[in-house]
C-alpha cells in the first residue's frame, strides 16, 4: 500500500521582484539595472485618516500582504491620531523618509493630504492617495472642526513641487463619498489626473480595500520602465547603490 504524502509545502507568495523583472525585460531594461532594481529595499507606509483613537483594523492585513510581497511595509497609529495635526505628522513622515527615501505612501483621508503636504517639499518614490481632500471635510460639524485646527488648509497645495519631487502620484476616490467637496474633485483632478473610483462604497468604507488596491498600484507602477529607472537614479542620488 503506496501512503499519500500530505506534507507538501505551501507554495510561498511571489515576491515583488519576480513579478516585475520579464515586464522590465520585455520593455528593454538591461538586465544588470533590472537586477539592481530589483535589489532595492522599497519602503511603504500606509497612514490612516484623522478621528482615530484606536489603530485601524485594514493596517495589519495592508503591511502583512506589502511584506508577503517582499516590500518593507509600516502601518502604525499615528502620534496624536485623534486630530491628525500637519505638525505631528509631517516631521515623522520626515523622519521615515530620512531613513529610506525609497519610500511609498499609502494615505487615507487626513493621512492622503499628510502624504502630498510631505510630497511638496522631500523626495521619494510615490504616494497612492485615498479619498484626499484640500479643504475642510463638510456635513460632520466635529470633523470639519479637526480639519480646520490639522492645519493642512494653511497654506495653498502646490501640486507642482509634489509633482517635481514624487516619480508617481495615484489618486483613489470612493464613488460615494459626502466627505470631499465637489470643488476638492474637481481641483485635484485638475492638477494630478481624473481619479481612479472605487464604486459601492463611501469614505469610511474604502479603508476596506486599501490593502488591494495599493499592492496592485504600486505593482502596475514599478513593472513601468520610466518609473524603474528614474527609482534606480534616486537610489543612487542618496547614494544608496553605487
Amino acid at each position: 500500500m503506496t501512503e499519500t504524502n500530505f506534507s507538501a509545502e505551501i507554495p510561498k507568495p511571489q515576491k515583488w521582484p519576480d513579478i516585475v523583472r520579464p515586464e522590465l525585460i520585455t520593455s528593454g531594461m538591461s538586465p544588470e539595472n533590472v537586477d539592481e532594481f530589483c535589489r532595492l529595499p522599497i519602503q511603504v507606509i500606509f497612514v490612516h485618516g484623522s478621528n482615530v483613537l484606536l489603530k485601524p483594523p485594514y493596517l495589519a492585513l495592508a503591511v502583512e500582504m506589502l511584506e508577503n510581497m517582499g516590500f518593507e511595509a509600516m502601518g502604525k497609529k499615528m502620534p496624536h491620531s485623534f486630530r491628525g495635526r500637519e505638525a505631528d505628522w509631517l516631521p515623522w513622515l520626515n523622519k521615515k523618509i530620512n531613513s529610506n527615501p525609497l519610500t511609498i505612501i499609502a494615505g487615507h483621508s487626513t493621512g492622503a493630504r499628510a502624504a502630498r503636504k510631505i510630497g511638496e517639499v522631500r523626495k521619494f518614490i510615490g504616494a497612492v492617495l485615498f479619498g484626499d481632500t484640500d479643504t475642510d471635510i463638510p456635513h460632520i460639524p466635529v470633523q470639519t472642526w479637526l480639519e480646520r485646527m490639522s492645519g493642512y488648509s494653511h497654506r495653498e497645495s502646490r501640486f507642482d513641487l509634489l509633482l517635481k519631487n514624487l516619480i508617481f502620484t495615484r489618486e483613489v476616490r470612493a464613488e460615494h463619498d459626502l466627505l470631499v467637496r465637489e470643488e476638492d474633485r474637481e481641483n485635484i483632478d485638475k492638477n494630478l489626473g481624473p481619479a481612479e473610483v472605487v464604486k459601492d462604497v463611501w469614505h469610511v468604507s474604502l479603508e476596506n480595500k486599501i490593502p488591494e488596491l495599493t499592492l496592485q498600484i504600486i505593482l502596475e507602477e514599478l513593472k513601468k520602465r520610466d518609473i524603474a529607472e528614474q527609482i534606480l537614479h534616486l537610489a543612487k542620488a542618496k547614494k544608496m547603490i553605487k
